[in-house]
């Protein structure tokens, strides 16, 4: 399942048989069916991306074929083309004029006002490409494969990766900001490169996490299943959700106002805390 946010009005979750469904942020719930739908067996929906007008989307399937509806214009796709791997994402360029593919074997395929500027096709890899996210202030893009390794294509800057020290959980994703970028991994932890603050970690273990003020914090390996004693000091609100790797809401774990004290326990697939407080923080 592929899923979407639309820039706080909702989000979009893509089943593999092109059906998705809508959230708006009010939370009224729709399951609408996309262009791609019903596909053929050996193909599924692996992506799709909204217009910058909300009013349009892009459904892209593992075969590089593109759907598109709603204000969304086709800007050219890989239909008929042999592939040497499945296409897993897709991006839209920040004008909405155009959007990239890329696929497991490192393969970019640019449409529209995307701008090509080399690929991972045709050569060994470790491990398989899972993502691609262009620098909207260049003409580069960053691919991210499954061991954390990084590639930098145009003018973008590599700024490190995991390739030599791979995490014992697949890398899933990769955004950026200014330059930099952050990838995530199927437990839910970030490793940020460049300028990118470190996000905290609770462990489930001494020492503990503190902070002040708003916050998400990962979750290590075996901490959603142990109980976690959570502290606040505001005055205002204190609001705890556990997210799983997809950013889903998975419970609510603490909405008091003031002074918190308690204990609480995430689900198994918990990934992390998403944090709203007012004043001092502490998990241990």
């Amino acid at each position: 399942m592929s899923i979407v946010f639309r820039d706080g009005s909702g989000y979009a979750a893509l089943r593999s048989d092109g059906v998705y469904v809508t959230v708006d942020s009010g939370g009224s719930v729709s399951a609408q069916t996309s262009a791609a739908f019903p596909l053929p067996a050996g193909e599924i929906a692996a992506s799709i991306t909204f217009t910058p007008d909300k009013n349009g989307v892009w459904v892209i399937t593992s075969l590089g074929r593109v759907f598109a509806s709603g204000s969304a214009v086709h800007h050219g796709d890989m239909a008929g083309v042999p592939l040497n791997g499945p296409v897993i994402d897709s991006v839209v360029t920040p004008s909405g004029n155009g959007y990239y593919m890329v696929a497991s074997d490192g393969g970019v395929f640019a449409f529209g006002d995307a701008s090509f500027a080399g690929s991972m096709g045709g050569l060994l890899l470790n491990a398989p490409v899972n993502g691609l996210v262009p620098d909207p202030d260049s003409s580069g893009y960053w691919l991210v494969a499954a061991d954390g390794g990084v590639f930098a294509f145009g003018d973008v800057v590599f700024k490190g990766s995991l390739g030599n020290n791979p995490p014992s959980h697949d890398v899933i994703s990769i955004a950026a900001a200014s330059g930099d970028y952050a990838m995530l991994d199927t437990t839910g932890v970030i490793y940020p490169f460049g300028a990118l603050p470190s996000v905290p970690t609770f462990d489930g273990c001494n020492p503990p996490t503190v902070g002040t003020g708003d916050s998400v914090i990962t979750l290590g390996a075996d901490a959603a299943s142990t109980p976690a004693t959570l502290a606040h000091d505001g005055s205002s609100s204190f609001i705890v959700w556990a997210r799983d790797a997809q950013g889903d809401r998975l419970d609510l774990l603490v909405n008091e106002i003031g002074a918190y004290d308690g204990v609480v326990v995430a689900p198994s697939n918990a990934v992390i805390f998403e944090i709203n407080a007012d004043g001092a923080r502490t998990i241990t």
